[in-house]
């Protein structure tokens, strides 16, 4: 866990938290302008940190193997070893989309005056986990580690999505920030298979394999992205604006 943490926080630290960072001056200003500017930057800014997120996690997933053993495979550290940190960094990785659209739900709120509404959320939440952890580690043992981290993610999301859309109606946009999520999820996918299948005929050695599976993955998924979704793309040079 502690292995795949730290795998996992490398990519919050210099890609998640920054690009939060830059987002949030502009969702607040949004906001502080009128209710439905404010609205309007939270669905294309969910939009276009996932547009990031998701290829980067899918990512993640697919060249996690050789990651970890070009950072840690020696000594007494196995392939059995890498194969059981991957194990956990699949799940960490599945969660970083999932904790980018909860992070700006949870900037709204804030934007608007409401810090109480995700305090209630965190402190739920915690309370899921907590019995999770010790429902899980009797019945199904060290997975309950493993997917502990969703266990957070989802439902705070959900439940933030819901509270927010009760005080500020996001029904209308609901359906095509998922949808815009759905494409996003689709072409990160098929990246990854194009990845993956690319490292199966290479034969160089883990760390070439792993920067041409990285250069496929950046060309396939910004490809598929410029045929599907090329107005985020125009909107991605404002988002500092």
């Amino acid at each position: 866990m502690t292995y795949a943490n730290q795998i996992s926080s490398v990519f919050q630290t210099l890609i998640i938290l920054n690009l939060l960072s830059m987002l949030y001056p502009n969702l607040s200003r949004g906001f502080a302008a009128s209710l439905e500017e404010g609205k309007r930057k939270l669905a294309m800014f969910m939009t276009m940190a996932n547009l990031i997120v998701i290829p980067l996690a899918v990512g993640i997933i697919v060249l996690g193997p050789n990651i970890i053993r070009i950072l840690f495979q020696r000594g007494n550290f196995t392939e059995d070893s890498t194969m059981l940190v991957w194990y956990f960094v699949i799940f960490l990785a599945i969660a970083l989309p999932i904790n980018v659209g909860r992070e700006l739900v949870f900037k709204s709120f804030y934007s608007i005056g409401d810090t109480k509404t995700p305090v209630i959320n965190s402190v739920i939440c915690i309370g899921l986990q907590i019995a999770f952890l010790i429902f899980g580690i009797w019945k199904l043992g060290i997975i309950t580690l493993i997917v502990s981290p969703l266990v957070v993610s989802v439902p705070s999301l959900i439940l933030g999505l819901y509270a927010l859309s009760r005080k500020i109606g996001l029904k209308k946009m609901l359906g095509k920030m998922i949808g815009q999520q759905f494409v996003s999820t689709i072409n990160a996918c098929v990246m990854g298979v194009a990845v993956y299948f690319t490292l199966q005929f290479l034969h160089f050695g883990v760390l070439i394999e792993t920067g041409i599976g990285f250069v496929v993955g950046v060309v396939v998924y910004g490809l598929l992205t410029l045929i599907t979704q090329k107005q985020y793309l125009k909107q991605l040079k404002t988002l500092i604006r």
